[in-house]
């Protein structure tokens, strides 16, 4: 089961959640955009990709994900119409990737959709992801959206709950079903 949740962007207050971003950044994390990243690395994008490698195995999905080469993703990802490296936001210790959470486009141009959240699991309970969710929702906010959406399994207690807490509201579930046909 895959449930879908929304949030109403003109009911989030940033301020009410600075503590989440703060934490982090006290222990000497960066918190950057993609953009800002390409700047300073020549590698930023090719880092995303190892990162996102890293965490998607762990990810609950109904099929094991698998994550596609280096040149697909930078043709299927990274030069998506609905990407945005405004809108991509990373973690850094140093200049290592510890999370990512990205936010996508959509056709709607006052929606923005939630994509990845994934932190590597040396950094995982240490409120990361957490930082990352408010960084992107005061981001989505800013910028006048105003509703954000994102989809999560319902297995994945720890996000849906950042996501709770965030203010999301449930919308109904997708139930995901595989049948397989034999020839």
């Amino acid at each position: 089961k895959e449930q879908e949740s929304k949030l109403d962007l003109a009911t989030y207050d940033p301020k009410k959640h600075k503590n989440e971003i703060d934490n982090v950044l006290n222990h000497a994390f960066r918190i950057i955009t993609l953009t800002e990243f390409r700047k300073e690395d020549k590698k930023a994008d090719y880092k995303c990709w190892e990162l996102e490698r890293e965490v998607a195995p762990d990810m609950p999905w109904t099929d094991p994900i698998t994550m596609p080469t280096y040149d697909h993703y930078k043709e299927d990802v990274l030069a998506n119409p609905l990407f945005n490296p405004n809108s991509w936001f990373i973690v850094l210790d140093n200049d290592f990737v510890a999370g990512l959470n990205n936010l996508w486009e959509s056709p709607n141009k006052t929606v923005v959709n939630t994509g990845l959240t994934g932190v590597r699991r040396k950094y995982r309970k240490m409120g990361i992801a957490t930082a990352l969710k408010h960084t992107n929702l005061a981001w989505a906010k800013k910028q006048g959206y105003e509703t954000i959406r994102t989809n999560n399994a319902d297995s994945n207690k720890a996000m849906l709950n950042i996501n709770i807490c965030a203010g999301f509201k449930f919308m109904p579930a997708w139930l995901v079903f595989d049948k397989i046909l034999k020839k």
